[in-house]
């Protein structure tokens, strides 16, 4: 497999991830319930865009150590936004580049101190000041190639594999209702990624799922199709804004194992991963859907997950698994019955089993318990290599005799 990442880099600098983040302003100019006009929005739009080099060095102000470390806030853009009632928003956003760091709170922070300037040079009045999670700015990609006598399975052959697996695609992109499942098995991925290197996968999701629709009409985030030299192509494009540093990756000792077991040494190098971690799944996911179906694979997911709430454990667990998936029964009364059954049928035909001991017993021996050991192979070539022990106790015969009767009981 041959898998290329690639984070949209911005202001020419390799390292730079950039997200979009926004303050939205009601334009009222007199504060009250008077309504601005388009015309009042474009001349407010104006003042904003002749003051940006004033709110980029207001904004820089608020976090010196982020500039410092090569990030900052790099540029500002407005949109109109039409409101029920003919009111008119600007939205104002202000595009920061917060390095390694996810950059949340951080990003919060600059909105919050530049928000009362913003509605000062254009006379309106603050509605919000938040991070967006839709990181348009921050879109990542990642390809992939498989030659088609790779993608044979049973008896299908390699060529069959591959249009099938393109025909998914093309009902993904056509069907909404596919496209949502389509994304996220993407997804399924890529939250794990997420949660095991500390990174907030609901934004993720949220991000990942608004650029889906983007358009107006909700797609999916990756698309298959035939090379020019008849392989299988895959490609997904998805906004991802991830960190490595910051407060939470810091406090959790789980989220910086799993950064190290990564191997990666920037954000954008985890968004990368993650992007193509997210495309070997969606693959997986239409390969089964193309040949075997995609509940082959869930039953035996669900089966483990049934032998595991029955208590099964050890050499037995996959043998169980696998009886329940022959059987059809994912049943957890099932699994057990398989368990106990089986633990039956080998006490009863081992050829192991030691013979039952008779003894003769002094009238010193304590007639409560005594002990005895029995060895014999049980493999081959090792003869001696289990040890077995076994209690026995003991019992006056009926007619008060020295002699005893001994019954092997296993030791628990």
């Amino acid at each position: 497999m041959v898998t290329k990442g690639n984070v949209q880099r911005a202001m020419g600098r390799p390292e730079a991830a950039i997200a979009s983040f926004e303050a939205a302003l009601s334009m009222r100019p007199d504060l009250a319930a008077v309504r601005s006009n388009l015309a009042g929005a474009l001349r407010a739009a104006g003042r904003i865009e002749a003051s940006t080099d004033e709110l980029l060095v207001a904004a820089n102000r608020v976090n010196p150590r982020l500039v410092e470390r090569g990030g900052g806030v790099r540029g500002i853009e407005i949109r109109h936004l039409p409101l029920p009632g003919g009111d008119i928003a600007l939205a104002v956003h202000l595009l920061v580049d917060t390095r390694d760091a996810m950059g949340a709170n951080l990003v919060n922070t600059i909105c919050e101190a530049v928000a009362p300037r913003i509605a000062d040079i254009c006379g309106g009045k603050v509605a919000m000041r938040i991070l967006s999670n839709l990181v348009d700015r921050s879109i990542v990609t990642a390809s992939v190639r498989y030659a088609a006598e790779r993608l044979a399975v049973d008896d299908l052959d390699g060529e069959s594999v591959r249009d099938a697996i393109v025909m998914t695609s093309d009902i993904a992109a056509a069907d909404p209702y596919r496209a949502a499942t389509h994304n996220k098995g993407i997804m399924n991925g890529i939250d794990a990624v997420a949660i095991a290197t500390g990174n907030d996968w609901r934004a993720i999701e949220a991000g990942a799922h608004a650029y889906a629709g983007f358009d107006g009409a909700y797609r999916p985030l990756s698309r298959w199709s035939v090379g020019s030299n008849g392989e299988l192509e895959g490609e997904i494009r998805i906004p991802l804004k991830v960190g490595i540093v910051g407060g939470t990756v810091a406090a959790n000792p789980a989220a910086a194992f799993g950064l190290r077991i990564a191997g990666v040494n920037s954000a954008a190098e985890l968004a990368e991963l993650m992007a193509a971690v997210g495309l070997a799944q969606n693959f997986a996911a239409l390969r089964a859907l193309a040949t075997s179906g995609i509940q082959k694979g869930h039953m035996r997911l669900h089966a483990r997950s049934v032998v595991a709430a029955a208590g099964i454990k050890g050499g037995r667990f996959d043998e169980v698994v696998e009886q329940l998936v022959a059987s059809g029964e994912i049943r957890e009364e099932r699994a057990r019955t398989q368990n106990s059954h089986r633990r039956t049928i080998h006490r009863r035909v081992s050829p192991w089993a030691p013979p039952r001991a008779r003894s003769s017993c002094s009238a010193s021996t304590p007639r409560s318990m005594a002990s005895m050991y029995w060895r014999y192979p049980c493999g081959r070539p090792s003869p001696q290599r289990w040890r077995r022990s076994h209690r026995v106790s003991h019992s006056r015969c009926p007619t008060g005799s020295s002699r005893s009767r001994f019954r092997r009981r296993p030791v628990a």
